[in-house]
């Protein structure tokens, strides 16, 4: 094998050597030159020299992208071999994380408590949290006296000290006299109104009934006194009444038809006299004999 004849893609005084073309096309057999350049990944006057650490691609002509961590990437096709950084997917670290991942190489999952497990792709910070949560990653809860999105809102003051479920805010107990989820009405007073009425309506009746027994009594006294006045003048004695003059034996007779009660007194004018004198009207005369009944002088 002459040094002017190589083998295609080989040269040298041996042809030992591999040419590094940027195309298929043989090289200088003396040189190992390219006329089309270095093939990606090597540079140099024999193609024969790889890319440095930061460099890649035809001739070398490229820098690894910043993405890239330290700034290294593959020679060949410019791939960030060790990883990227900033919150790229690798390896060739030119799109961003996907949406639900973050971090370096976004290796690292949002948390589940994040809405929609979205997060900021470089430190994994929850863009809005599930209702209920706060914090970066939102795996807080609410304090007692607030819900909804990143607890931004006050639980009712309605609800008893304030608390409320953490996600509806729905009170955990309402203050006396309300009621609902969110203690907004009041409580229908139907059963305490009931037995008011009943109490009421008892009350009513007792009182009432004694009214009446009052004056029942009441009555019942004055019919008393009425007829103990009856009794009084009924049983007034003949002398006392003026204008009545009686002889001893007419007055004892009239005494005691007067206690036995058979005899009325009534007032009535004589015909024979300018004088109102009393007469004797006799309402029974079963125990009182008729002589006895002449001998008054009527």
């Amino acid at each position: 094998m002459t040094d002017s004849k190589c083998d295609p893609g080989k040269f040298g005084l041996e042809c030992e050597k591999t040419c590094n073309c940027a195309t298929d096309e043989a090289c200088f057999v003396a040189t190992g030159g390219c006329p089309s350049g270095c093939k990606a990944g090597y540079y140099g006057e024999a193609c024969q020299k790889a890319c440095g650490p930061h460099t890649w691609g035809i001739s070398c002509n490229q820098n690894c992208k910043d993405r890239c961590i330290d700034n290294t990437c593959n020679r060949f096709n410019g791939d960030c071999d060790k990883g990227c950084k900033d919150a790229h997917q690798p390896p060739a670290c030119t799109l961003a994380c996907h949406e639900t991942y973050y971090g370096s190489n976004c290796s690292q999952k949002c948390s589940p408590n994040c809405t929609n497990s979205l997060c900021h792709p470089v430190n994994g910070h929850c863009l809005y949290c599930d209702d209920g949560s706060e914090g970066d990653f939102c795996d807080q809860p609410c304090d007692p006296y607030h819900y909804g999105i990143l607890c931004k809102l006050n639980c009712s003051i309605n609800c008893f000290q304030s608390k409320c479920d953490s996600v509806s805010g729905q009170c955990e107990q309402c203050c006396p006299g309300l009621t609902g989820k969110f203690c907004q009405s009041e409580k229908e007073q139907s059963d305490g109104t009931s037995i008011g009425i009943g109490i009421g309506v008892a009350i009513g009746v007792v009182v009432t009934s004694l009214l009446f027994i009052i004056a029942a009594v009441l009555l019942h006294r004055m019919r008393i006194l009425s007829l103990g006045r009856n009794q009084k003048i009924k049983k007034e004695k003949p002398e006392n009444i003026p204008g009545i003059k009686l002889e001893s034996e007419q007055h004892k007779i009239y005494t005691e038809a007067i206690e036995t009660e058979e005899i009325d007194l009534q007032v009535s004018s004589s015909p024979y006299t300018n004088q109102n004198v009393h007469t004797y009207d006799v309402i029974n005369l079963q125990d009182v004999e008729k002589s006895d009944y002449h001998k008054l002088n009527i």
